[in-house]
């Protein structure tokens, strides 16, 4: 049996990269089932998307704890021997790590709280890292079942695992590979377990149908300024292409820490007439940036990548894909049909693939309009709703919860 009203928890909402999952909740919300949002706390930066602002307004936040919050502990009393339990299965929670304990409670007694009050029978988090302890506890305490969204590999979440995933409903990976290790390595029943695409507007991003080939590469990659992108290799494979003869235009859309050594990297390489660094921008500015290019590129590296949302609405656009082999990028682009794959931290070879899209037009062409048929048949948000609610419904009615 599908939940009826289903709290959506989103750890610091609202953020750039939380898009995608509220386009997955407005979904869930088209086909019948109420939702509440819900939060850890509000995030320190301003969110460029005008949608998610008006989204916060009606955002409940589990921090900071209230003294309503407290009401709650009489009846949950009795549980208090389990949440011992629980903290004491821990492993990864060692010395000042165990002071955040007692905070975890106080957001669990208000998340049942909450839940009681919104009448909430199941709550989907976007997360496997705190909020998911989170989540773990207040079910302990009485509150409803819960979900878990892993976006990346395990080790990004942290560890425990296995506490946070025991009494989870289910779990909703990323990626087929991250699939594997939450059966094989966390131990959690293969049927539990369901990867899912993370979901876009495929109306909204579409591609422009009178996009003309000619005149400079135009290349765009939409992710956050932080290290583990892999700008400091794109900027070298863009100085590689320049020398060769390539007529490009870069731009990056996205905040964040390491912007200043992107730009140093862009002076270094007098790059600085072909890259423009466009900050932050909204949902309607991205899909109209994406329209107006030719290549997406995305040159992540490490662990932490999923299957990004980024692509998916690159994608939607009609937009070849050159990315690395990490995360869940493999499940996403098929070599030489999507785009191209290429190894991470590889300067040399993001350039050969960039001027294997650039010179062959033909190529280029099938590639686009690959990118948009897979993009409608696989990425619509409405299907990675559809899926998550039939699953939960399916092991709600076999286990009886």
């Amino acid at each position: 049996m599908r939940p009826s009203r289903i709290g959506f928890l989103i750890p610091e909402f609202p953020q750039q990269t939380h898009i995608a999952w509220w386009r997955v909740s407005e979904a869930i919300r088209f086909v019948g089932v109420d939702v509440q949002l819900l939060s850890t706390r509000r995030p320190a930066e301003a969110c460029p998307h005008p949608q998610l602002r008006h989204a916060a307004d009606s955002t409940i936040y589990l921090w900071p704890p209230g003294v309503a919050d407290i009401s709650v502990i009489p009846a949950a009393a009795f549980r208090l021997r389990r949440v011992g339990q629980y903290f004491s299965s821990l492993t990864a929670r060692r010395g000042m790590q165990r002071f955040k304990n007692l905070a975890f409670i106080l957001a669990a007694l208000r998340l049942l709280r909450i839940s009681r009050s919104q009448q909430l029978d199941h709550i989907f988090v976007h997360s496997c890292g705190d909020a998911a302890h989170v989540a773990a506890l207040c079910r302990i305490l009485g509150g409803p079942a819960y979900s878990l969204r892993l976006g990346g590999d395990l080790e990004v979440y942290g560890g425990d695992h296995h506490a946070k995933m025991a009494g989870a409903t289910l779990i909703v990976p990323a990626a087929q590979s991250y699939e594997s290790r939450v059966i094989n390595e966390v131990g959690v029943a293969r049927e539990r377990v369901m990867w899912s695409w993370v979901g876009t507007d495929t109306d909204h991003f579409r591609p422009d149908p009178t996009r003309m080939e000619g005149g400079p590469l135009r290349i765009i990659t939409v992710a956050r300024l932080h290290y583990a992108k892999g700008y400091q290799f794109m900027i070298p494979a863009l100085a590689f292409l320049r020398d060769r003869g390539l007529a490009f235009h870069y731009r990056i859309v996205g905040a964040g820490p390491f912007e200043s050594e992107i730009r140093k990297l862009v002076a270094e390489r007098r790059l600085e007439s072909r890259i423009e660094i466009m900050g932050s921008r909204s949902t309607d500015e991205i899909a109209e940036l994406l329209r107006a290019s030719d290549l997406f590129v995305l040159p992540s590296f490490g662990i932490g990548e999923g299957t990004p949302a980024a692509v998916c609405e690159a994608m939607s656009a009609g937009l070849p894909v050159v990315a690395t082999t990490v995360g869940g990028l493999a499940d996403m682009i098929t070599e030489g049909v999507h785009g191209y794959l290429v190894p991470p931290s590889d300067a040399q070879a993001l350039a050969d693939a960039v001027a294997r899209v650039a010179q062959d037009h033909k190529l280029r062409s099938q590639m686009s309009a690959a990118a948009r048929a897979k993009a409608v048949e696989q990425y619509g948000c409405d299907a990675a709703a559809e899926r998550i609610l039939e699953k939960i419904g399916q092991l709600t009615s076999a286990t009886g919860l």
